[in-house]
């Protein structure tokens, strides 16, 4: 804290010591600070809630538009995967009636 400096009361030997006062903070100080630091808590408080719930606002729209981008890539996935189906389709047809025309020429009747 402070420098201390001694001195003697009037009348007597004893010497007390006193304690500089120049750091000292006083009572009102203390008090309009401590209210000063509420009021400053309480407005971060109120403004980290605002933000969380904007977060959440933020979240649920993102969500949704990334099912709404799952849905329409899941269509063209199920699209292209039709479209494979039909290609192998075909194709094995036409396996199955060249096989069968090469049997037929070989052993000359029909099926």
């Amino acid at each position: 804290m402070g420098k201390s400096k001694t001195a003697r009361q009037a009348g007597g030997n004893r010497i007390k010591k006193i304690k500089s006062r120049k750091n000292v903070i006083s009572q009102s100080e203390r008090k309009k600070n401590k209210l000063i630091v509420e009021k400053f808590n309480q407005q971060t408080i109120t403004n980290v809630q605002e933000l969380n719930k904007d977060l959440k606002k933020d979240k649920r729209r993102l969500s949704k538009t990334k099912n709404a981008l799952e849905t329409k890539k899941l269509l063209h996935d199920q699209a292209r995967d039709h479209e494979v189906k039909q290609n192998i389709e075909t194709k094995l047809k036409e396996t199955e009636d060249s096989m069968l025309k090469q049997i037929e020429m070989i052993s000359g009747f029909s099926l």
